[in-house]
């Protein structure tokens, strides 16, 4: 097989297609996995709290790849489900010039043993933020180009193995979880509105700053806590400035209050979650003495709870579903006795080892799974050194 070795800016053009946000309007910000495991979307934000950052259009069939992680193979195709995206200077985008180029080869070259070798001599620095790939650098690899169709052969064979090692995680652990929550409450028991029990309060409109503090987004909030991984960075000087009764406490329940897939999931702030800001979609609930917070985190959690947020929740000013600080004071919640709270706290938490276990069986299955791709790549790839 004839295989030439040519520039990346030979074949490759940079572009940068810069949009100017909209300050009432929702952006939906990409990010690239490293390891060549693709493109994700993150949560929509408006353009106001975008603020000053500047963001690129992304386009279907553009290559994207992160400046900054280039070197661990932060390196991707973009799908059509890209279109109407945008993302930060972080994400160089880059499109073909030439007929006998393929960008989705390219991008799974990028992402193996060999193209990692090339991406890490080409970012110079110790480690992270500080490896920072050029321009210049990445126009100046050498990469592979073998005949088109034999591009678009190697490329169509390593996106089925791709689909083929996304397995499904198994659904029986979250299933039995659901069975478990539903056993703990009664269906029957007498239930008060939220706002009798606790204090609701809205989070503010943050100026994001990557690499800035972190404050918590509605991403950062989990069923088993908060995410520090998934802070968003924001304005340092902003955030200083935000006094202390803004600022999470041990206890306080995190509830997201809008976006598809996220609205009413929640989680407890513990003693590594304290101090931090929260953003506009995210609710603090600030129990009282009649309540425990572990026992209304479980509620909320459990298919009582989130009947009972789908219940209240409504469209805002911009036609958004969203729960708001109103309507979550006029959630239903029951308020059994403080030793029957602790009971069902203490009855999840004896239920929470098992589904642990089989938890963690499950994640081993997927990392084996998910060492099918890389394996592909090499077998490739090292063969057109």
């Amino acid at each position: 097989m004839n295989i030439e070795w040519v520039r990346v800016g030979d074949v490759l053009e940079l572009q940068r297609r810069l949009v100017e946000p909209e300050l009432d309007r929702d952006y939906v910000e990409i990010g690239v996995r490293s390891f060549g495991r693709g493109l994700f979307l993150k949560e929509p934000i408006s353009g106001a709290e975008i603020g000053s950052k500047r963001v690129f259009a992304i386009e279907p069939n553009d290559l994207v790849v992160s400046n900054i992680f280039a070197w661990e193979g932060a390196v991707a195709v973009a799908g059509d489900e890209v279109a109407g995206t945008v993302g930060s200077h972080r994400f160089m985008t880059w499109t073909t010039t030439q007929d006998h180029v393929h960008v989705p080869f390219v991008a799974h070259f990028f992402a193996s043993e060999a193209g990692l070798e090339l991406l890490r001599a080409a970012s110079p620095g110790s480690a992270g933020r500080n490896r920072t790939l050029s321009i210049k650098n990445l126009q100046d690899i050498k990469i592979p180009l073998p005949p088109i169709d034999e591009q678009r052969r190697i490329a169509a064979h390593l996106d089925a193995v791709d689909r083929h090692s996304r397995v499904p995680p198994n659904r029986r652990a979250p299933e039995v979880e659901r069975a478990l929550l539903s056993a703990l409450f009664d269906s029957d028991a007498h239930t008060r509105e939220l706002g009798d029990l606790a204090t609701v309060t809205r989070g503010v409109t943050p100026i994001l700053q990557s690499g800035g503090p972190g404050i918590v987004g509605q991403a950062s909030v989990r069923w088993d806590g908060i995410d520090a991984a998934r802070l968003k960075g924001v304005d340092a000087s902003w955030e200083s400035s935000r006094g202390p009764e803004r600022r999470t406490q041990v206890g306080d329940l995190l509830l997201n209050s809008t976006g598809e897939g996220t609205i009413g999931r929640c989680g407890l702030v513990d003693s590594e979650s304290v101090g931090l800001l929260t953003d506009s979609k995210v609710l603090t609930v600030r129990v009282g003495t009649e309540v425990l917070a572990d026992y209304l985190a479980l509620y909320l959690r459990s298919p009582y709870g989130q009947a009972a947020i789908e219940a209240v929740k409504g469209a805002n000013t911009t036609k958004q579903t969203e729960l708001g600080v109103q309507r979550a004071l006029r959630l239903r919640v029951p308020d059994p006795s403080k030793e029957e709270q602790r009971r069902v706290v203490s009855a999840w938490a004896a239920a929470a080892v098992p589904l642990e276990k089989f938890d963690r069986a499950e994640r081993h299955r997927s990392e084996l799974i998910s060492s099918l791709l890389p394996a592909a790549r090499i077998e490739i790839f090292s063969a057109m050194r």
